[in-house]
């Protein structure tokens, strides 16, 4: 009996692993399929276990997979995966409702619920979103919905729900439990259970050190020096390399670095003067500004500028997903049109386009102050730059380098103005996509404040017109 129940688990995870493969088309026919094998094969091995006081099993059990919209199914799937891990889980450790108590050997899968949960200090809420957007999201490509992480919204506990339950049932489902490990970590009661807990749970654990943080001991964590430091772009690939194993993610290296690198660089520049250049020049054994000269001044001028660059890139790309997504929902629409759909379908299709948009306003969100920051080093600089020659020859390449920016910025203005016009006259068809559209309209207009300041300091501090 418990070597069979062993075995019927581990079929369960791999058929739910197989619909995890095949669910980022999910109006495939073998998409559809596998959905419907992983749910009915598990609802009759649920059944023998749990009874309807079980609220898990009432949630898991009450959906209604009789559409044949594929997007409705993948909708169904969002709404009971957590209460299948906790099912699983319970079967596993012996908590099961009816027949009395199941004994099992212990199961480890690496694909058990392919789920990540995030121990933080809500202290540290501002990096470790920049870590779950710029690493998990977008550089590893991993769906937002497999990650558990309380200070966001999306991922988090819904308005309503038992917060200790949900840290505990997470936890138990994950399959890796990054602990964020800082100052805040070490003094919060919360955190530190939460790394016990996963600790007891046998789960894989992973220590990120965060900036400015010491090696000494933390609770059951000995050795600190052996953690993932979030500044060091090597122990980061590394990583990425547990994600690969223990998630089965394919992760597409191109996308990987760039994320990887410009996150990193944001790390890097998180020392306690806040800026890496500034903690620099604060250093009683660096020069003081007014001891530095062209080459130093002209070296900072490059790097912001480089900076700049590579902020207007992500923020490219992204607007760029974004329309991609767009264009094929809006396809999708059409086609749906035709054969007068019901208002589930058409829902399904919304709220992926609002993934998409909070997707791109989290982008904006994160960079906008982010360019301004570099945008304005950029132009000082070049302005100190100035002021150390004689020649104007010799400082006409830096003020090229700041006018051409200065008309790919007037650019980009009209068009992210035109871009906001066309999401605030979208109408509103869902809750979570008028959520969202609000949100990428907000993220927008800070842009456009953005764009509009540096064209301003520009103008004011080098002359260009």
């Amino acid at each position: 009996m418990e070597q069979d129940l062993s075995s019927v688990i581990k079929n369960l995870k791999d058929l739910k692993a197989e619909y995890d493969r095949l669910s980022a088309q999910p109006l495939s026919h073998d998409a559809m399929e596998a959905y419907r094998c992983w749910y009915e094969q598990s609802f009759v091995l649920f059944g023998r276990f749990f009874e309807n006081d079980c609220k898990e099993f009432v949630n898991f059990s009450s959906v209604d997979n009789t559409s044949t919209n594929g997007y409705v199914l993948k909708e169904n799937y969002d709404k009971i995966r957590k209460d299948f891990c906790v099912l699983v889980d319970r079967l596993e450790y012996g908590e099961a409702y009816k027949g009395g108590p199941v004994s099992l050997p212990a199961v480890t899968s690496s694909g058990s619920g392919k789920r990540v949960f995030i121990s933080h200090s809500s202290e540290d809420q501002d990096l470790v979103n920049r870590f779950v957007d710029s690493i998990l999201l977008l550089g590893m490509n991993i769906d937002a919905s497999l990650i558990a992480y309380t200070s966001r919204e999306d991922m988090g506990v819904a308005p309503g729900e038992n917060i200790p339950k949900y840290i505990r049932d997470n936890i138990a489902c994950a399959d890796i439990v990054l602990l964020m490990i800082s100052d805040n970590y070490k003094t919060s009661e919360v955190c530190l259970n939460e790394m016990g807990a996963a600790w007891a749970l046998n789960r894989t654990i992973v220590q990120i050190l965060l900036p400015n943080t010491s090696f000494d001991k933390l609770g059951w964590l000995c050795s600190l020096d052996k953690s993932v430091k979030i500044s060091d772009s090597n122990a980061i690939d590394g990583l990425c390399e547990v994600f690969e194993k223990k998630l089965d993610v394919r992760v597409k290296l191109s996308s990987w670095n760039r994320y990887k690198e410009d996150f990193v660089k944001s790390c890097q520049a998180q020392t306690p003067a806040e800026m890496t250049l500034v903690a620099v020049l604060s250093d009683p054994l660096q020069p003081q500004d007014d001891e530095l000269g062209l080459l130093d001044y002209r070296e900072r001028f490059d790097y912001a500028n480089k900076m700049v660059n590579d902020i207007c890139g992500c923020i490219t790309k992204g607007l760029n997903d974004s329309n991609a997504v767009i264009s094929r929902n809006a396809k999708q629409l059409q086609t749906l049109n035709a054969h007068n759909p019901s208002a589930s379908q058409i829902k399904a299709i919304m709220r992926h386009s609002a993934k998409s948009m909070n997707d791109l306003a989290e982008i904006v969100e994160l960079n906008a102050p982010l360019l301004k920051e570099h945008f304005y080093d950029m132009v000082d600089y070049a302005v100190k730059v100035r002021s150390c020659v004689t020649h104007k020859e010799d400082v006409e390449s830096g003020f090229d380098i700041v006018k051409d920016l200065l008309v790919s910025i007037s650019g980009a203005k009209e068009s992210m103005i035109d871009l906001r016009n066309e999401v605030e006259q979208q109408p509103n068809m869902e809750a979570m996509q008028n959520k969202a559209k609000k949100r990428l309209y907000n993220a927008q207009t800070v842009l456009i404040d953005v764009l509009d300041s540096c064209q301003s300091k520009a103008k004011d501090l080098v002359g260009v017109v």
